[in-house]
């Protein structure tokens, strides 16, 4: 069984605290990423970095609250839920507007790539993820893989 912090990463795991593009960067070469395209890039990540950063890091900060109010000796008293509950709420809001900050600046990078570089970053996401899948496949179960949508017999090797 995969352990729920795992899970938990999965599922709330759309945005990165940094590195909005380090996989294009990673593959440049194969992308042929142009001495024109690269400082744009770059200049894409940092103000993402500079925009999200504090945003996770309130996150991060309300979630310690919460589970410290959680992880006392007593029961926690009606003004502690209340807390711990406004905290998700502001842990939620936050986690919007990162991952909306995410998608808007991945986009504005994508329409500096060419068709051919999209569709070689595309080939090399999939074989990534495929990889990614295969190396999951001995450690996650079979009931792992339903749960997450991904158990197809085609994708996980046998």
């Amino acid at each position: 069984m995969v352990h729920p912090n795992t899970l938990a990463t999965a599922a709330t795991g759309v945005a990165t605290v940094d590195n909005l593009l380090a996989f294009e960067f990673h593959h440049a070469a194969e992308l042929g990423l142009s001495p024109e395209q690269l400082p744009k890039l770059v200049s894409i990540c940092a103000a993402y970095t500079t925009t999200v950063r504090p945003k996770i890091n309130s996150m991060v900060a309300l979630s310690a609250q919460t589970r410290g109010v959680l992880a006392l000796a007593e029961a926690p008293q009606p003004e502690d839920i209340a807390h711990g509950k406004a905290n998700v709420d502001t842990i939620a809001d936050l986690l919007r507007e990162v991952a909306g900050e995410w998608i808007d600046r991945h986009a504005e990078a994508m329409a500096l790539l060419s068709e051919e570089q999209l569709r070689v970053r595309a080939e090399l996401i999939e074989a990534r993820d495929r990889a990614s899948l295969a190396a999951l496949a001995g450690v996650l179960d079979e009931t792992d893989l339903e749960m997450a949508g991904v158990l197809d017999e085609a994708a996980v090797p046998a």
